[in-house]
């Protein structure tokens, strides 16, 4: 359930938990022991988790293809446009 976890604590409730945990006028600061302290709901329907979980990782996935055809452009600009 890493995705479910992943998209949890990127949530605009997760969000404000840990903010609340925060500390330091200057620089906001947390510690790994306040990121433990963070309630993750489970839901009733396990099935909305699995799926949460899934499109995420399909979501990372296509993130990751789409850097790498990035790359590829470059490669292709720099060898047959920039330095012909």
């Amino acid at each position: 359930m890493e995705g479910y976890l992943y998209i949890w604590l990127q949530s605009p409730f997760a969000c404000s938990l840990i903010e609340a945990m925060s500390y330091s006028s200057i620089a906001p600061h947390i510690e790994i022991a306040h990121i433990r302290e963070i309630s993750m709901p489970i839901l009733k329907n396990s099935e909305v988790q699995v799926e949460i979980n899934r499109v995420t990782f399909e979501a990372n996935s296509m993130r990751y293809e789409a850097y790498q055809l990035e790359q590829e452009a470059m490669q292709v600009m720099n060898d047959e446009v920039l330095f012909t």
